[in-house]
């Protein structure tokens, strides 16, 4: 599989980011053995592309500052206290609730974009079904004007 992201700071971060998913992702219960080497093939391909020469100059921030960016609430006196905690113990059961929850949402989600683009496929069939009948319909009807004007 071939990872690409664009070559500027929003790329270079949403490369960090889906590493982050994909390290606590195989780091989780959920991941089977199969699904594991999946993630560490795509953690792989995601760190060929950090490396590239386009994303250099982002190397100067610190990955732990990156990270922190992402994952840290909004400053607070207590955002320290917080960092270390994730750090030592991981996600909390909250977060990971959330986090399986969002999934669910998401994959709901994409259950009702495929039926909308079915639902409009089968639209779209329908209306060229009736264009041919009224196409049909226009030609028996000029067919017998045709022998109604022979007749007379």
């Amino acid at each position: 599989m071939k990872l690409e992201f664009e070559e500027s700071i929003n790329g270079f971060q949403e490369a960090r980011r889906l590493r982050m998913i994909l390290e606590h992702y195989a780091a989780s219960d959920l991941a089977d053995d199969i699904t594991i080497l999946f993630v560490e093939s795509l953690l792989k391909e995601i760190d060929l592309t950090l490396h590239k020469p386009a994303f250099s100059q982002f190397h100067d921030q610190s990955p732990q500052a990156l990270q922190d960016d992402f994952t840290a609430p909004a400053g607070g006196p207590f955002s320290p206290l917080r960092r270390w905690w994730r750090s030592a113990f991981g996600p909390s059961r909250r977060e990971l609730l959330l986090s399986r929850q969002r999934q669910e949402l998401i994959e709901r989600a994409e259950r009702a974009e495929a039926m909308a683009f079915e639902a409009l496929s089968e639209t779209a069939e329908v209306g060229r079904q009736r264009d041919r009948a009224l196409l049909e319909l226009r030609r028996i009807g000029n067919a017998d004007k045709s022998a109604d004007k022979t007749t007379d």
